[in-house]
C-alpha cells in the first residue's frame, strides 16, 4: 500500500474529527530548540487516554497554543488548555505563557540548544501553578533527527509540593519522506525526593512530517505507560500551522 498525501490528510483529519465529537494535564511534546523570526504558529494537541481503571479510562485533553519569533533568538508563547476526564465533565483547567532562548542554531553548534521558561496558571482553586524550565537540544543527521528536554518543574501557590519534579523527553525519527517520518517518543518525569510511586513513564511509537504545504505539520503517536502511576495508553495528536511575515 503506498502512502499518499491525500490518504494521510483524510486520516488525520478523521482522527480529529473524532477528538472533536467525543470530547487531563497539558499534552505532552518533545520541544526543538528552534526559533525562527517572525513566524507565527497556531498548533492544536489532543491526547485521549486507555486505561483498565475506569476513573481514569477515556479521559481527554486539549491544548491551543500560539507561538510567536520575536527575534530569531526569542520566542513567545500563549496556551490555554481543556480537559475531559472520565466523568465527561469537559472544562478549561488553565493558562500559560513561555519564553523560548535559543543560544546555538544548528550551524553554529555540534547540538542546536534553547532555554525554555514557563509558568502555568491552574484554573482550579484547590491545585497550584507551575513554574517548567526546561533545557531543549535537537542534533539533524541527513536520514535522522534526535530531540531531547530535560527540565525542572516547581508548583507554586497553596497546595503546592515544596520538592520540585524532574521532566525528561525524548524522539528520534527517521526521514522516510517529507510527509511521513516514523520514529519513538519517550516522556519521563520523577519527583527529586519521592520514592518512585509517583515517577510516570511513557514510551512509544510516532510518526510526524507535513500535510501537502510545508506550513501544516503533525506528530501522531501512541504512548505506552511504562509503570502503575501512568495510564496504560495515550493516544496523542498535534497539527501546527505557520505563516511567515
Amino acid at each position: 500500500m503506498i502512502l499518499r498525501p491525500s490518504h494521510l490528510v483524510f486520516a488525520i483529519a478523521a482522527f480529529s474529527l473524532q477528538f472533536a465529537v467525543t470530547p487531563a494535564m497539558a499534552v505532552n511534546k518533545v520541544s526543538s530548540p528552534r526559533v525562527t523570526k517572525d513566524l507565527l504558529e497556531v498548533e492544536g494537541r489532543s491526547a485521549f487516554d486507555q486505561d483498565d481503571d475506569p476513573s481514569r479510562d477515556n479521559a481527554q485533553d486539549y491544548d491551543f497554543l500560539t507561538n510567536y519569533g520575536v527575534t530569531d533568538r526569542v520566542r513567545l508563547q500563549g496556551r490555554v488548555s481543556f480537559e475531559n476526564p472520565s466523568d465527561d465533565n469537559f472544562d478549561w483547567t488553565g493558562l500559560s505563557g513561555a519564553v523560548r532562548w535559543q543560544f546555538y542554531k544548528p550551524d553554529e553548534a555540534w547540538l542546536s540548544s534553547a532555554l525554555n521558561l514557563s509558568y502555568s496558571y491552574n484554573e482550579a482553586s484547590e491545585a497550584p501553578d507551575q513554574m517548567h524550565l526546561r533545557l531543549l537540544l535537537a542534533r539533524e543527521y541527513p536520514q535522522f533527527q534526535h530531540t531531547a528536554n530535560f527540565g525542572v518543574r516547581q508548583e507554586i501557590g497553596d497546595g503546592r509540593d515544596a520538592q520540585p519534579d524532574l521532566t525528561s523527553a525524548w524522539s528520534s525519527y527517521y526521514k522516510y519522506n517529507p510527509y511521513f517520518r516514523p520514529g519513538f517518543e519517550y516522556h519521563g518525569r520523577q519527583p527529586i525526593d519521592a520514592a518512585g510511586g509517583n515517577d510516570r513513564y511513557q514510551l512509544g511509537p510516532s510518526a510526524t512530517g507535513k500535510l501537502v504545504r510545508e506550513d501544516i505539520r503533525y506528530n501522531l503517536a501512541y504512548l505506552f505507560g511504562m509503570n502503575s502511576a501512568t495510564v496504560d495508553g495515550e493516544l496523542k495528536l498535534i497539527l501546527t500551522y505557520g505563516y511567515q511575515f
